[in-house]
């Protein structure tokens, strides 16, 4: 009796050829699902053209409500093609100059097929004009830092001269200062001026250099060809605003009569460094139209007070504004020679001060 005849195993090409159909079937798949998604068309890659209807549609538009003005003539020259965004910055440009005449005259627009022009025509450019306005948003952002941070550093001369004809006349008390120096009593009286008339010259220069906008460097030069007052009243009291130190000598003489510079820090502080200056450099008099020494009072003495006269030369000072109504100073300048009280020491804290403290408030 014959044994039943075994099944024969699978050939091994059998196994080759299974396995590439399923592979096959699984490449047309996915080939099928991709050709079924769907993919942008050709238009919204290409040029809008003359002849197509977004181009025809906004040159309407312009025609009718003058809405475009492309070139520096003031024409639209709307015969060639144009790139999608640059379509999309006109058809912007269009419609926020059509929105400004509905907003004025609804009226304008009795025509409602007008609206629908431009309805379909933002829904046919939405991408491109939100990627426009993305982009100009940046730019404006761009454009106001750049603004912002902007400032070339800028110098200002100006120049002042000024000539005096004096003389002292009369009799009167005469108070000298010079005397204290060397014991003697200051106080006289009685005395007959003896001035003659005398003429003077002061030339300033003055160069106000900034670097940022808010600072400010600045270097003044001085010429004197004058004699004081007070060398014939013996009385500092009496002297002119233009007039040289008295206790200098009344030869021409060129000098630097002030070199600071002023930075703030912030919006409420400001420093000044002076290496040649004046308290008054630092707490300003409040009333300008008395420290003006070429408009304002002739005498040192209406000026302002005798007190910012006490120390001059180098320092710093600093101003505060505690709010809108209270500002803070302080201030100390050593060094130089006070137009009060000579000295013949030169050093810094030896030599004639100042130091000065100020709170104005304002109303």
């Amino acid at each position: 009796m014959a044994a039943p005849a075994s099944k024969a195993p699978p050939a091994l090409n059998d196994f080759a050829t299974e396995s590439r159909e399923l592979e096959e079937l699984a490449t047309l798949e996915d080939l099928e699902q991709f050709v079924q998604a769907p993919v942008p068309g050709v238009s919204r890659f290409a040029d809008v053209e003359p002849g197509d209807w977004a181009f025809g549609a906004l040159q309407d538009l312009k025609a009718r409500y003058n809405c475009l003005s492309g070139y520096a003539d003031g024409t639209f020259r709307g015969d060639r093609p144009l790139s999608r965004y640059e379509f999309a910055a006109a058809l912007d440009a269009c419609y926020q100059q059509l929105e400004a005449l509905i907003s004025e005259n609804a009226a304008q627009f009795a025509d409602r097929g007008d609206l629908e022009v431009i309805s379909r025509l933002l829904r046919e450019f939405e991408i491109e004009l939100a990627i426009l306005a993305t982009q100009v948003e940046a730019l404006a952002e761009r454009a106001q830092f750049l603004e912002d941070g902007q400032f070339s550093t800028t110098a200002k001369l100006s120049g002042e001269v000024i000539t005096t004809l004096w003389t002292g006349l009369g009799e009167a008390p005469i108070i000298d200062f010079r005397a204290i120096e060397n014991g003697i009593e200051p106080f006289f009286t009685g005395r007959d001026l003896d001035a003659g008339v005398a003429v003077g010259t002061r030339l300033r220069l003055r160069t106000d250099v900034s670097f940022t906008g808010r600072d400010r460097l600045r270097a003044q030069l001085q010429v004197l060809n004058a004699t004081a007052l007070s060398t014939a009243t013996n009385s500092p009291i009496t002297e002119l605003t233009n007039s040289p130190d008295p206790f200098t000598a009344a030869d021409v003489n060129l000098e630097l009569d002030g070199l600071e510079y002023r930075f703030p820090v912030g919006d409420r502080l400001r420093f000044i460094v002076s290496a040649s200056g004046r308290l008054t450099d630092i707490a300003e008099p409040l009333n300008p139209y008395f420290n003006d020494e070429a408009e304002g009072a002739l005498s040192r003495f209406a000026q302002y007070n005798p007190v910012y006269r006490y120390g001059a030369g180098a320092g710093a000072g600093v101003q505060f504004q505690v709010n809108e109504r209270l500002e803070v100073t302080l201030g100390y300048l050593a060094g130089g020679r006070s137009t009060v009280r000579p000295s013949t020491n030169s050093s810094l804290f030896n030599d004639a001060y100042g130091l000065v403290s100020r709170s104005v408030a304002a109303r």
